[in-house]
């Protein structure tokens, strides 16, 4: 069976020079070697007050406190962690929040927790960890403004936040594996403005725990200083090694009477990461066991069911045969043929099974027991959660605690699926917070699977819809669709039959259908006395297509040259190009011919832009582009103007397309296929979240490409994966 750590740890605490024996800002809980594989491991910690509080003892020990109860939540040790700093941060804010200015403070805390051969670690503020192993050490963190900067003035609060000084932070979380000899200093960072880096790290590199801290006594030389030194041993071997006797788990010495608190019997966590641990899962879900009272309780059952058994087996199990002073007992061995059974054995063989019956049952129950605990203790969780997020007047908070409550209830039916409650209360949650997050769950309609016997290579990208035509460009295989609606524009016609408008390869005049890099429908304007669809291809070539006339190429100017077009849009008859790579965005004015006068740049020279990373854009009189950050930057004439993306739940993720509808801000919306996040989001032309559009059944938005919507009927049309689908927004 897999134990914890061997330890010998030894720490000090000075004071305004002067050693004490009672240290509020440091802790040491470690486990029973009965009960090693209980609980969440051995606790460490390290806290450094700064400010004004009137009494930093007792503000330490009630952030101790809160660290040493949360730190036993069910789940994962790092959850654990995670979830012990956010409390006891959240504590001191309230703290802070109710006291005057001059009274307020912050803190810093290191948590090092020993599971195993693994140790974990959460660090938050002004805090410190060195990790030495084979005389390598290794600091945590390894940059921090806190171990640099002189004054706390010149700290960056925004890059590490302290506890107590906003609601909302993330620790710093590290994962290490254990190896013999391994060293672990925590300490406040007072430690790193006494000596420098090397003096230091001789000190951390002594050979044991004891020397250690002498080192590092040397180094304070009497300034203020609370650190905790633990070394890894390999238990009794290390202590034979010594010359003493071995001894588990021993503390060789501890400054300042130091607690030490035995783990309870709460279940062992599941592993943090697969490839990190030994156990199998069904050792990661065993529930603790007191070894000692469970063999006790069988066995006290055993001489009750023993004696139950006896009596029933009188009649078969052989008698003794009685000594008489008429006739002498008769000692027969096996090798004469006594059939006679040895009652030892008998009793032996019915033993066992009891015992591991007994041994079994016992297990059973407290993994039970301990599953029902945890899961009484998540619906509690989730309730307050839920409690709290009624209350709470901020929509940003108010999402924050109802995932959270979404989250630990998820956590209870993971235990016991069949809870009907648990399941109502989750699903309640997740309508409101719908609400909240304005989505619109839509019935998506395919129109067409352009996989099924198409090219295998399929990737359509573009949808455009005018009338009854539908028309998809697929740049995988190099085909422009152009398809029909029926008569309820519920479906295409004729798909079976239909042939492409152009592929690869296809002759026009002297023009060879290759390298396509978009399409889109050119509205009348300028010179432009008809709208049409426009067909592009990367080297500057374009055809268009008129329903009464087919296809035909239009003259293009011969000054285009293109680095590596991205895509194109039309407005008012204008062509635009977006040329990432060359950071250009050109404009093609029509003549009556085609575009072949020389291109304009869409930015004025003095207009500092960056295209880089931008994927799609966008035009209704105002300039709309679309970054692959999830970033849209809207322009007028060339200049910079505000969209916000404002009261969104979160940001675009791997953003894909983008479509305007209406004319510059007096009308329509701007749509963004948002893959990342499988929805598509609606904003008004000023940048703020209206709301998003998800499907009801699971993975149809899994692939988000192609985006169009009539905003006039009401339909939305989106590719994913290789399918055109439909849906009604006003459903």
């Amino acid at each position: 069976m897999t134990t914890g750590p061997q330890t010998i740890v030894d720490s000090v605490h000075i004071a305004q020079g002067i050693w004490e024996n009672e240290a509020s800002s440091l802790s040491v809980s470690e486990s029973s070697p009965l009960l090693a594989r209980s609980g969440h491991g051995n606790l460490y910690l390290v806290l450094e007050t700064v400010g004004g509080f009137p009494d930093h003892e007792s503000i330490q020990r009630s952030i101790v406190e809160l660290v040493q109860e949360n730190y036993q939540t069910p789940g994962s040790i790092t959850a654990a962690i995670r979830e012990a700093i956010k409390t006891a941060n959240v504590w001191l804010f309230e703290q802070n929040v109710s006291s005057p200015r001059e009274e307020r403070g912050i803190a810093g805390l290191t948590v090092l927790v020993l599971k195993d051969q693994d140790a974990y670690v959460g660090q938050m503020g002004p805090s410190l960890l060195y990790h030495v192993r084979q005389g390598n050490v290794t600091r945590y963190p390894d940059e921090s403004s806190w171990l640099t900067s002189s004054q706390l003035q010149d700290v960056d609060v925004r890059e590490s936040p302290p506890l107590g000084l906003r609601r909302e932070i993330e620790p710093q979380l590290s994962h290490l594996r254990l190896s013999e000899g391994d060293h672990f200093v925590l300490s406040s960072t007072t430690l790193v403005t006494y000596a420098k880096a090397d003096d230091i790290s001789d000190a951390l590199t002594r050979t044991g725990a004891n020397n250690v801290r002498k080192g590092i006594e040397s180094l304070a030389n009497g300034r203020d200083l609370s650190s905790v030194v633990i070394e890894i041993g390999s238990g009794q071997s290390r202590a034979a090694d010594r010359g003493a006797a071995p001894r588990p788990r021993a503390w060789d010495r501890i400054s300042g009477s130091l607690r030490q608190r035995v783990a309870t019997s709460d279940p062992d966590e599941l592993a943090d990461d697969e490839e990190l641990h030994d156990e199998t899962e069904l050792d990661e879900q065993l529930p603790s066991l007191n070894w000692r009272d469970a063999l006790s309780s069988v066995g006290r059952s055993f001489g009750r069911l023993v004696g139950g058994f006896r009596n029933a087996f009188q009649h078969v199990l052989p008698e003794k045969e009685q000594r008489t002073s008429k006739k002498p007992t008769v000692v027969r061995s096996r090798a004469s043929g006594s059939t006679g059974p040895d009652r030892r054995l008998l009793w032996l063989a019915l033993g066992i099974p009891l015992v591991v019956l007994g041994i079994y049952v016992v297990t059973r129950y407290q993994y039970e027991q301990s599953r029902l605990q945890q899961f009484q203790q998540l619906l509690r969780s989730a309730q307050e959660a839920r409690i709290a997020a009624e209350s709470e007047t901020n929509v940003a908070e108010q999402r924050v605690k109802i995932r959270q409550a979404i989250s630990q209830y998820q956590e209870a039916l993971n235990l016991k699926a069949t809870d009907a409650t648990a399941k109502a209360e989750q699903q309640a949650l997740q309508e409101r917070l719908d609400v909240i997050n304005q989505v619109k769950y839509l019935s998506w309609n395919e129109l067409r699977d352009y996989g099924v016997s198409e090219d295998p290579r399929c990737h359509p990208s573009t949808v455009v819809v005018q009338g009854a035509d539908v028309f998809v460009f697929d740049p995988g295989t190099e085909r422009v669709y152009r398809s029909q609606f029926n008569q309820s524009r519920t479906a295409l016609q004729n798909v079976a039959s239909e042939q492409p408008l152009l592929r690869r390869g296809d002759h026009q005049g002297e023009f060879v259908a290759t390298d396509f890099l978009d399409i889109t429908w050119a509205e009348a304007g300028g010179s432009r006395g008809r709208s049409n669809l426009l067909i592009v291809n990367k080297t500057g070539q374009i055809l268009e297509y008129d329903p009464w006339v087919g296809l035909k190429v239009l003259p293009m100017s011969a000054q285009t040259r293109w680095n590596q077009p991205t895509s194109v849009a039309s407005y008012n008859g204008n062509l635009y190009v977006l040329d990432a790579a060359a950071n250009r965005l050109l404009r093609y004015e029509p003549t009556p011919s085609g575009y072949d006068s020389p291109p304009g740049d869409y930015f004025a020279s003095g207009v500092t832009v960056t295209l880089a990373g931008a994927v799609d854009m966008a035009i209704d009189g105002n300039l709309y582009l679309l970054y692959t950050s999830g970033t849209v930057a809207k322009y007028l004439r060339g200049q910079s103007l505000p969209f916000s993306q404002a009261n969104m739940d979160e940001p675009l993720l791997s953003p894909t397309s983008i479509h305007a509808t209406g004319t510059l801000d007096q009308t329509g919306f701007l749509y963004v296929a948002d893959a990342g996040n499988h929805r598509i989001v609606q904003f008004n032309k000023s940048g703020e979240f209206v709301q998003q559009f998800r499907s009801r059944t699971s993975g149809q938005l899994a692939d988000l490409r192609g985006l169009y919507v009539d905003d006039n009927l009401g339909k939305i049309y989106a590719i994913s994966g290789c399918k055109l689908f439909w849906a009604s927004i006003i459903e």
